[in-house]
Order: C-alpha cells, then sequence, then structure tokens
C-alpha cells in the first residue's frame, strides 16, 4: 500500500511540475484539462484523478511554486560565499529568470480567478522576501557594505511589499511596463538606499555583472 501511495505522489508531482511550465507558456486562462491533456498525452479522465478540478490543480501549483522557492533560496543561503550584495544580486537574478518564464498577466488572472490561492503567494511573498531581506541586511552591515543607521524590519518590509504590489498594481500595465523593468528598478533603488560608501563603491565596480 505504502508503495503505490509513493508511486502515486510521485506521479502527482511529476504532472504538476509538467503543468506549471504550461502554464508559464500559455497562461492561466488557457490552461484548461482538455489542453493539459492534450499536451501531456494522456485522458482527460486520468488527470481528474490526480485533480479534482482546475481550482484544485492550480492551488497545488502554487504549493509547488512556493516550495520551490523556498529550497532555491535556502539552498543559496546556506552555501552560498560571496558577501550580502553580491547574495541579493544572485536571488534578483534568479528571479528574473523566473519571471520572464511567465505570461505577464498570470499573476492578475490569478488574483481574479483564484484568490485563495493568490493570496498563498502573497502572503509567502511577504513574509519570505521579509526574512530573506532582513538577514541580507544583518549581514551587509556586518561587513560595512550597507549603512549602520537602517532599520532593517522596516527596510525589510517595505522592500518585500514594493516587489509583491508592484507586480500585480495597475499603475504597472503589462502592456506598458515590463516585469524585468519593474524588479530592476526596485532592486536597485534598494541597494543604492543601502549601501555605504564602501557598498557604493563595491557595487559600481560590479555593476556590469548584474545585467
Amino acid at each position: 500500500m505504502t508503495k503505490i501511495i509513493e508511486q502515486d505522489f510521485s506521479k502527482e508531482i511529476f504532472l504538476i511540475k509538467n503543468i506549471k511550465e504550461i502554464l508559464f507558456e500559455i497562461g492561466l486562462k488557457s490552461l484548461t484539462m482538455d489542453e493539459i491533456a492534450k499536451r501531456l498525452n494522456m485522458s482527460k479522465k486520468t488527470l481528474y484523478i490526480y485533480f479534482s478540478n482546475k481550482a484544485s490543480l492550480i492551488d497545488k501549483i502554487v504549493d509547488y511554486i512556493i516550495n520551490e522557492q523556498k529550497n532555491n533560496v535556502g539552498c543559496i543561503s546556506n552555501t552560498f560565499d560571496g558577501n550580502a550584495i553580491d547574495e541579493m544580486v544572485f536571488i534578483y537574478q534568479m528571479n528574473i529568470k523566473m519571471m520572464q518564464k511567465m505570461k505577464p498577466d498570470i499573476m492578475l488572472d490569478l488574483k481574479k480567478y483564484f484568490p485563495e490561492s493568490h493570496m498563498k503567494i502573497v502572503n509567502f511573498k511577504k513574509s519570505f522576501i521579509y526574512e530573506n531581506v532582513k538577514n541580507n541586511i544583518k549581514q551587509g552591515k556586518a561587513e560595512g557594505l550597507y549603512r549602520d543607521n537602517i532599520n532593517i524590519d522596516i527596510i525589510a518590509k517595505i522592500y518585500s511589499y514594493k516587489i509583491v504590489d508592484a507586480i500585480i498594481s495597475p499603475e504597472f500595465p503589462k502592456h506598458s511596463y515590463d516585469f524585468k523593468d519593474i524588479l530592476t528598478q526596485i532592486f536597485l533603488y534598494h541597494l543604492h538606499g543601502l549601501c555605504s560608501d564602501k557598498g557604493n563603491h563595491y557595487l559600481k565596480n560590479n555593476i556590469d555583472n548584474i545585467f
């Protein structure tokens, strides 16, 4: 019985991973059970064994994305050898790569059609980004790269809210603004505000490695 459950779980994870890639490619509105079955060369009946409806599927994809980001950033934090600025740059580049794979209207459609799943991402982003930025600021201050007179709690909250709100804000319509440009400007605004003279010197000498 245990082996069967493990096989079913592995199959479900395999499906979620592949459906996530389809979602990023075609967007939320075009993601139907028919389209998934066609692309994965399987029957809808089999698909419904693992996902009772589209809402259930989307929620599981969201859970998968959240766990994926936790693992990726956690791995970076535990193994990264660079300084605080290098770490922020690396995470920024990783997020840009993920965002560029997505159709720009996915987050807005998620908010509109699947609000509970959307709130999972919003709450995760605000809490997870907050904790990581807070730790990064502590590291940067210890290294002399960030200013001493920074209120860590306030700045970490401001940055986490900016990132989340900018992505879904009607002030940045996707036909007029590019995800990468928005995230890049927020990132640079954040870093320049944090950096001490030493940090600004390091950033200036390494800016070409960011883009």
